[in-house]
């Protein structure tokens, strides 16, 4: 497959939403996959829904997400700069391209002013809906005569642009995923084209820029494809030769209905406050309707990439699924090497002077227990407070009593007090530990569930060893010497 380029186009009226990045995912992968493009064009032309921080949210989301362009807005001047030739690559900035277009179209009696006012159209959807009609417009200014139609032009009164869409037969268009697509024209509304303020509709500046930036496939979300026979009619009106199209499935929440916030689904940069990580979400995502065959679930991006086909995505809506996403990430960090892993994990911890090498120690002792970074603060908490506060009756092992709790906590002063710096490694530790337990008799609950309390302050806590070794024998020796302490002030059973 020669000269790739595909396009992803959000419209900055909200951030990105999860829907919105595995569109971005496909046509990266997709891109990638045939070596092509991958550009990132802003659809800014609908004034009123347009939201200022929605830009910014999402060129930051796909730069942490690693779904870098090759051509698209400058990441450090948006609006100003542009990166490749075919821009620039914000709509609001081509408003000039679309009118000449559309003039092209006017000339060829493709398209057609309409003079209906708002209140107008309002009644007529009004009464349609009361009627159990599909809202759609009635071609009244269609019809309207040439002479007329000047006349109005001439008197400044406001209108818009309308696509003069057959009133019989049939389109037909092959849909990389769902194979032949059918649209009656009946059924198809004669689509405003320019708004009365000049600006184009989405319709328009789609074709037109698809067009114009040489857009060979275009891969988007299935609530396009209903748009998809209006635009290729403006192919033909225009007499350009259209792209190749994509239809992704839905992707809904777990009941099947519409995904929202009560589903876990987040704007995509959200997750990155919530504690996942960006590897973890693209994997999940990617195969929320891609299947690339057989039983493996994990993938790096490059591997995703190379095993990408348009053709395995599946027709069937795909359900998000928050928990299994939550897995996922909790795979990602019990297996990311920990030097890798500890600048995603910096800004949830504490302590900001902690040392590279001791948060690595730190997620190591705690990533089998967690499912995302957020829940460092629950896990790492006996690492960043120095003074752990926790109910001494928590020192006595089940079955036990405050003896067997002394007991414990003497024996374990008195193994610290024999060992150096250099011995405070997980493997010497559990070694050391386990053996003078299994020689003294004793069972390892005995001495160990005291010392987790005495570490942790908790029932449920990483493990001990791990604890002990990012610690390191001073805070140990204290915390013991502590619980030591709290037991013996404990009444008797």
């Amino acid at each position: 497959m020669k000269n790739v380029r595909v396009r992803f186009a959000p419209s900055p009226t909200g951030f990105l939403h999860i829907g919105g990045l595995r569109t971005a995912l496909f046509n990266y992968l997709f891109a990638k996959k045939h070596g092509g493009t991958f550009i990132l064009r802003i659809e800014d032309t609908d004034a009123a829904r347009y939201v200022p921080e929605s830009l910014a949210n999402i060129i930051e989301a796909l730069q942490w997400y690693g779904l870098i362009w090759d051509e698209g807005p400058d990441p450090l001047d948006p609006f100003e700069k542009s990166i490749g030739d075919a821009g620039p690559y914000i709509q609001s900035k081509r408003k000039k391209i679309y009118q000449t277009h559309v003039s092209e179209l006017l000339e060829r009696s493709a398209a057609y002013p309409c003079f209906c006012t708002t209140e107008r159209l309002d009644s007529l959807r009004k009464k349609q809906a009361s009627e159990k009609q599909t809202p759609r417009y009635d071609g009244l200014c269609r019809a309207l005569n040439p002479s007329e139609v000047k006349s109005r032009l001439v008197s400044g009164t406001s209108h818009t642009i309308r696509l003069r869409v057959p009133t019989e037969g049939s389109l037909t268009f092959r849909d990389m995923i769902r194979g032949e697509v059918t649209f009656e024209c009946a059924t198809i509304d004669d689509q405003v084209l320019l708004k009365s303020d000049g600006f184009p509709t989405y319709h328009l500046a789609n074709v037109v820029d698809d067009h114009l930036m040489n857009i060979s496939h275009v891969i988007r979300a299935e609530e396009w494809l209903p748009s998809t026979p209006k635009h290729i009619l403006l192919y033909k009106a225009l007499e350009w030769t259209p792209p190749f199209f994509a239809h992704l499935p839905m992707i809904l929440g777990s009941d099947r209905t519409k995904l929202s916030k009560r589903h876990g689904a987040e704007p995509a940069l959200e997750y990155r406050q919530r504690g996942f990580l960006p590897q973890a979400v693209i994997n999940y995502i990617a195969l929320l309707g891609w299947n690339p065959g057989g039983d493996r679930e994990f993938f790096t991006l490059n591997q995703l990439t190379n095993g990408f086909s348009i053709e395995k995505v599946n027709k069937a809506p795909s359900i998000f699924d928050i928990q299994k996403m939550r897995w996922t990430n909790a795979s990602y960090l019990r297996t990311m090497e920990p030097n890798r892993l500890a600048p995603f994990a910096r800004k949830f911890v504490t302590d900001k002077e902690i040392s590279d090498e001791k948060l690595a120690n730190l997620l190591v002792s705690i990533r089998d227990r967690i499912e995302t970074l957020e829940e460092i603060g629950e896990w790492g908490s006996y690492f960043f407070q120095k003074d752990i506060a926790y109910d001494p009756a928590l020192l006595i092992p089940a079955p036990g009593t405050k003896e067997t709790a002394l007991v414990a906590l003497i024996f374990v002063s008195e193994v610290l007090e024999k060992m150096n710096d250099e011995d405070f490694t997980e493997p010497v530790l559990r070694d050391l530990f386990v053996n003078r337990i299994k020689s003294s008799g004793k069972k390892n609950g005995e001495i160990l569930w005291p010392l987790r309390v005495a570490i942790s302050g908790k029932k449920a806590s990483p493990d001990v060893f791990a604890m002990m070794a990012v610690l390191g024998r001073e805070v140990i020796t204290q915390r013991v010497a502590t619980a030591l302490i709290l037991a013996q002030g404990l009444k008797k059973a």
